[in-house]
């Protein structure tokens, strides 16, 4: 019987003859595979489509493959604590459902150059010791191949943050995910880990009002919420992270909760031929758990030039993957689709419940 698995990861999960195609290729019969993948996303996008797309009541092991994109958050400014809690809350979900969990620890080509590991890559690795995580570690793996801990790098990858898949590095790693899947184990959750998490559950947020518009793409099929209009969300709890939909023809957004306020926020990412119009991204609300956002009866976000005048505005907030080429004279084409909400501050996920239902996300 094939062992059934999910991938949460980014575009390294995704490329045409990838590990997961190698995977999916060479082990047909040995292995079922859901790639819940999103190019350039960290586990906050992993919790969304962990919440949105993974049938929970399966017993799918989960692949989680963020390793690479977060040490780029990471150095470009994202806190270590945001990072790894996000991080952390998908190792209690699949504790919660006995759901088992195999990391996959891919390196950036920089990284690799500079031959130092940043703080991110030690707090990870503490992180998944905790909780006895088993790791399949693309660096060893390289190493062992290449012969050398000083392999040719124009070799194995074809860009920084992208491995070659002209080289045997993907089907070997590919083996090494297929062969790990048999030592996988659900997360072992200590009692110290408890306190943080215990009465508290996540929460998919969406807007309400007949303004949505249907979106589909290859990997997704929801409703978005065009910012040109105040996006207005019914939530309570602790906000983490906003899910859009956007394009270069995008501005600045403000994040509004009760009688506080969060950005503004850049939501243009680069344009250009190739690129596609619309894209699907994230953006992380907070950096402390100190200075965390809670909604008590709905969140608002608004088109920041209307709210603040460009002056105010001035230069917004801009996340890893954004970019920010000034305010635009056309009509703005971000969008939300959801808030991810840490629930259980004097809040109950029942609360949600009719709102998740009605936008249930198509895989």
């Amino acid at each position: 019987m094939a062992t059934r698995i999910a991938i949460l990861g980014g575009s390294n999960s995704l490329l045409k003859s990838g590990w997961v195609d190698c995977l999916t290729a060479r082990y047909a019969e040995g292995v079922d595979v859901q790639n819940l993948s999103i190019g350039a996303s960290t586990s906050a996008m992993g919790i969304f489509r962990y919440l949105s797309a993974l049938d929970r009541s399966d017993d799918r092991i989960l692949v989680w493959e963020y390793s690479l994109n977060e040490e780029n958050y990471f150095r470009r400014g994202q806190s270590l604590q945001s990072i790894l809690f996000h991080a952390e809350w998908i190792l209690h979900l699949c504790a919660r459902e006995k759901r088992k969990l195999l990391a996959v620890l891919l390196y950036n080509r920089r990284e690799e150059e500079k031959g130092i590991l940043s703080a991110y890559r030690d707090a990870l690795r503490t992180l998944f010791e905790r909780y006895s995580i088993e790791v399949v570690d693309a660096q060893e793996l390289l190493y062992a191949i290449a012969g050398t801990d000083k392999p040719d790098l124009d070799f194995w990858y074809k860009e920084s943050a992208h491995y070659s898949v002209e080289t045997s590095f993907m089907p070997i790693l590919a083996e090494a995910v297929f062969h790990g899947l048999a030592v996988a184990r659900c997360p072992a959750v200590a009692a110290t880990d408890h306190e943080r998490f215990d009465g508290r559950d996540l929460a998919l947020c969406y807007p309400s009002g007949d303004k949505g518009v249907p979106f589909r793409n290859r990997i997704l099929t929801c409703t978005r919420y065009p910012i040109i209009d105040d996006v207005i969300i019914p939530a309570q709890g602790k906000l983490l992270a906003c899910i859009l939909v956007t394009s270069n023809n995008a501005e600045a957004a403000l994040v509004i909760a009760d009688d506080r306020q969060k950005g503004p926020y850049s939501t243009q990412v680069p344009g250009g031929p190739s690129a596609p119009k619309f894209l699907l991204k994230h953006i992380i609300l907070w950096d402390s758990f100190d200075d965390m956002l809670t909604a008590r009866h709905e969140v608002k976000i608004v088109d920041a030039r209307r709210a603040l005048g460009l002056k105010r505005m001035g230069k917004p907030i801009r996340q890893s993957t954004f970019c920010w080429d000034g305010a635009k004279d056309a009509v703005r084409e971000d969008s939300v689709v959801a808030v991810i909400v840490e629930t259980g501050h004097d809040a109950s996920p029942e609360t949600f419940a009719i709102t998740t239902a009605q936008n249930r996300l198509g895989p």
